[in-house]
Formats: C-alpha cells, sequence, structure tokens
C-alpha cells in the first residue's frame, strides 16, 4: 500500500473525528456481577433456528458473538435495515445473554482502488486456513477514503440504533486472514468506527486477529489502533493445551504498554474474541482437533485460564456444530450437534456443551477470583507445581463462600512410533516443513515428530506425543478454614465426585481428573 494512500485515508478519518467533535478516549469494560457471565459462544443466526435453542444456549453461556454483517444492513446504499438484528437483540435479551456484535466485511456499495495483492503485501496469512475464494470477505475489500468513511457512518447509525443495550462491538474479524486487510487499512476502519462508538459512550473492542499474528499486531498498533479501542480482542487459536496462552498474554501486554499513547491505552484489558478446538476425524489436518471428551476439558480449561489471567470475556467458537462431513474441520467446533436432543432439546448436547453448563452453574456463579494458589503438595511425584493450577472462587456476600477450579496440564511424554492421533500435540506452526519441525532449534522441540502420512493419518503433521495423566493436589484455602469445613467435588461433565475436607492443618486434598478440571463448591448449609 503506497504511503500517500495511507496517509489519505488516516487524514480522513482524522477530519471525521474533528467534524464530529470527538475525542479519542477509552470506555473501559463494564463491572460484572458473577463470573460466567463473560463466558460466550459465537453463533450464526439472528432467528433462532429452531424453537427453543436461545433457551438451551443461555443455559450455558451468557454472551453471543455474531456477525453483523455490513453488506447485510446497508444493502440498499446509504440505508441502514437494522432489524434483522433488532430481533436477535430481543431475543437474547429475553434470556440474560449480552450481545458481541462483529461490524465486519465490505460494502459493494463502496468501490475500491486496491488490489489483493496489494491488500495481502505485509500481511501474511494466520489463519488456520485459507480465506475461501468468492467469499464478500475476499472480493470486496474495504480500503478506499470513501469506503472507510462510509464504515465509520455505519457504525454511527448502528451504536446510535442500539444505544444503551449493553452491546460489545467489535472492529471486523479475523481481518489478517479472513479479510487480507492490511494493518494499515485495519487501523483505518477502526479509528473511523471507535471515534463513532466510544464517542456514544459504548464499547468497541478488536482487531480480533487471527492468532496471535504478532508482525500485524505490532504494525497496528504502532499506528495507533489502540486509541479506537476499550479492549484489545484476539482470538488465541493453538494446537497446544490451552494454558500454553499464558505467554502469548503476558506478550500482548507488553506490546499494548509500549505503544499506547496514553496511560488507558496502556492499561488496556484483553478479551479472547473466539477460540475452540474442532472434533473433525481425519484426514482434517487443522492442528486444533481433538476427540469430544478432550473438546469438553479444553473449554473448561480455556476459560479458567483466561479467567486466572484476568480476562473478562471469553468466547467459545462455536455454538453448533455444521452439516459438513465428519472430516470437515470447519464443521465440529461446536458445542451442540445438529441433530435434535432428546427430551425435547432442540440440539443433542456434544460434552462440551455439559462442560460449559457445569462450569456455568458451580462456579460460574461466584462474585470473583482470587490469586492462583500454589499447591503445598502435588503427585505422582515427576508432576511440578507449576502445572498444577488451583483458581479460588469467592463471593463478597452471602458469608463469603469459597469455591475451587483444580486441574493440571501435566503430561507424560512417551515416543513417537505408532503413537494414536488422540494423543499428538502440535509441535510446529503452519507450513512448517520436516526440518525445522524436527531440528533443535524448533522453540517447541526438541522431542517433536514428523507424520509423513498427514493426509490418511491425521495431524498435526508436526507433533509430539503427551499422555495426560491425573495429579492429587494438596492446597491451602486463602481464607482460614476450620476442620470441620467441607466442599463437594464435581467432574468437568457434571460427575459427583465426593467431598473434599479441610485437614487438622489446614489442607484440602483433591485428585483432578486425566486432563480435566474438577470443581469444589461448598456444601449446602455450610
Amino acid at each position: 500500500i503506497s504511503h500517500s494512500l495511507v496517509s489519505s485515508m488516516m487524514m480522513a478519518i482524522a477530519a471525521i473525528a474533528a467534524l464530529a467533535g470527538v475525542v479519542m478516549t477509552t470506555s473501559p469494560l463494564p463491572a460484572r456481577n458473577t463470573v460466567g457471565s463473560g463466558w460466550g459462544t459465537n453463533i450464526h443466526w439472528t432467528s433462532e433456528t429452531r424453537p427453543g435453542e436461545t433457551a438451551m444456549l443461555a443455559k450455558a453461556f451468557k454472551v453471543a458473538r455474531m456477525d453483523f454483517t455490513w453488506g447485510r444492513i446497508e444493502a440498499t446504499c446509504g440505508k441502514y435495515n437494522f432489524s434483522a438484528y433488532d430481533t436477535l437483540l430481543t431475543t437474547m435479551e429475553a434470556h440474560g445473554v449480552q450481545p458481541y456484535w462483529i461490524l465486519d466485511y465490505g460494502n459493494p456499495c463502496y468501490p475500491e482502488i486496491l488490489t489483493k495483492a496489494d491488500l495481502y503485501e505485509g500481511a501474511p496469512l494466520q489463519r488456520r486456513g485459507l480465506p475461501r475464494a468468492g467469499s464478500p470477505a475476499w472480493n470486496k475489500p474495504c480500503s478506499s477514503p470513501s469506503c472507510i468513511a462510509a464504515f465509520g457512518k455505519f457504525a454511527a447509525a448502528a451504536v446510535a440504533h442500539f444505544k444503551g443495550h449493553n452491546v460489545i462491538f467489535e472492529c471486523m474479524n479475523e481481518p489478517n486472514g479472513m479479510g487480507l486487510d492490511s494493518s494499515k487499512v485495519i487501523t483505518a476502519l477502526c479509528l473511523a468506527a471507535g471515534a463513532e462508538i466510544k464517542a456514544a459512550g459504548e464499547l468497541f473492542v478488536g482487531p480480533a486477529t487471527s492468532g496471535f499474528a504478532w508482525s500485524y499486531l505490532n504494525e497496528s498498533m504502532a499506528d495507533g489502533i489502540l486509541a479506537a479501542f476499550g479492549a484489545v480482542s484476539v482470538h488465541p487459536y493453538r494446537g497446544e493445551a490451552p494454558e500454553t496462552v499464558l505467554d502469548d498474554y503476558s506478550r500482548l501486554r507488553g506490546l499494548i504498554q509500549s505503544h499506547g499513547a496514553t496511560a488507558a491505552e496502556k492499561t488496556l484489558p484483553i478479551v479472547s474474541g473466539e477460540w475452540g478446538y474442532t472434533t473433525a476425524t481425519k484426514p482434517c489436518v487443522y492442528t486444533d482437533k481433538c476427540d469430544a471428551a478432550t473438546q469438553a476439558a479444553y473449554l473448561a480449561r480455556m476459560w479458567l485460564v483466561n479467567t486466572l489471567d484476568k480476562i473478562p470475556v471469553s468466547i467459545n467458537y462455536d455454538w453448533s456444530d455444521g452439516s459438513g462431513s465428519a472430516s470437515d474441520c470447519e464443521s465440529h467446533f461446536g458445542s451442540v450437534s445438529i441433530n435434535p436432543g432428546s427430551g425435547g432439546q432442540p440440539f443433542a448436547p456434544k460434552p462440551k456443551y455439559t462442560a460449559a453448563l457445569t462450569l456455568q452453574t458451580t462456579l460460574g456463579t461466584f462474585e470473583r477470583v482470587a490469586a492462583r494458589i500454589v499447591p503445598t503438595t502435588v503427585a505422582p511425584a515427576d508432576a511440578v507445581k507449576s502445572d498444577v493450577f488451583v483458581l479460588p472462587f469467592e463471593n463478597a456476600t452471602g458469608g463469603g463462600q469459597q469455591g475451587f477450579a483444580v486441574w493440571s496440564n501435566y503430561s507424560a511424554e512417551v515416543p513417537c512410533d505408532n503413537a494414536p492421533v488422540e494423543q499428538r500435540s502440535d509441535c510446529g506452526h503452519l507450513f512448517i516443513d520436516k526440518g525445522d519441525c524436527l531440528a533443535a532449534s524448533n522453540p517447541k522441540g526438541p522431542t517433536c515428530c514428523w507424520e509423513p502420512n498427514v493426509v490418511t493419518v491425521g495431524g498435526p503433521q508436526c507433533y509430539r506425543v503427551l499422555k495426560e495423566e491425573a495429579v492429587t493436589v494438596g492446597f491451602v484455602a486463602p481464607a482460614p478454614a476450620k476442620p470441620s469445613d467441607a466442599w463437594l467435588v464435581t467432574g468437568v461433565l457434571g460427575q459427583a465426585l465426593g467431598s473434599a475436607h479441610t485437614d487438622a492443618h489446614g489442607i484440602i486434598m483433591v485428585a483432578t481428573g486425566v486432563g480435566t478440571p474438577v470443581y469444589l463448591t461448598p456444601t449446602p448449609g455450610r
């Protein structure tokens, strides 16, 4: 993209903000009454696809992220039709679900002056797969000054129509992948929309990158994109276990701190705007492929590790499976299958839905989370305390009750030969070759394996073999506990696992599942 074009785009945005009398200030994320109120899911509809769908969703998910498609709303140039989203808003508010809407993709009403090659320059794909040729995101990028100004007007109309309804608005969706937008284009778009949304006192987040696209994030922040937002959203997809995200969040906070132009920008919170694992079967080669039991455990661990790291909103991908074949990677991120459930349920729940419902109804109702507890003891002997997570949940009211989530990412590494696909964890990156996979310099190595028959066996092609194991954990509650204190222990899928008690030394002992969390909640009446 030429420097002159970028300058004209940025000057146009500055002019729009000046004419509107806009001051680009940060709108903070609203306080939440319960921890679970920030746990949500993606959807792909504005009207229920089956009766009872929202009621089922709302039991497990308290935020619903949906495309707020510009080309659909402004199908007639210069006129906005929000009726479909009025319906969606009414439905969500009736069930206590917060809307999270993505202002996304281009609009054929506005001409382009850049080619797809121009847009791709400096913006390598970070998405798990390539964008589909022929999709609106591919063919209708929004990069001309007239299109960017129109995007700002679209945002202004949207926030005027939905102001006061606690909607989270987001700038685009995976612009580094699906839309092929350069970091400079996405900065101009987000600043145009952000000026309008923040002037109305509403929340705007972004840039919703696919993965932690470090060059893309660094370049857009250097161009001033943080001024548009009240929070920074990313999609932390990965082939590894959820706990590996902690280092990425730390690095992202460092970028925000270094690029923020004001104290508020330097401390912008992070939102996990989309993240999941697929249960597609081979030959799906996505590195985030796993079985249904692991998908359920990872949903719980995603929410818990995000909560640990003070991520206030965590969006699961996805609500429902699609209609593709069993090996269609994109069709099996869902929490429910497309088949009707028993007992009048609109959809048959997958184990992931049960995991979300269990966590929401056990610990999601608590008001806050305290600091991670370092365990006093762990077993087996080769497990280390840093592999164990003890997260205390607290209520400031109602007698100050406590609950705990206890889990581990402890895994024993086993040889590559003939290892089952379900035990393989990603050990590389998209398009890695065999040499780089097996090299000692591989940052995920040096014990990586290579699958030459990935098309027939299934991915990831560059992998390591990890077998998760149960861990017995001892810890001391942060508030004084009496030997008579007891907690009910619940498994990730709602299994009743007995109770845990405080011993004479104030230590609580509990066993985790194999790669799955357990939840301790106060015994009724205590």
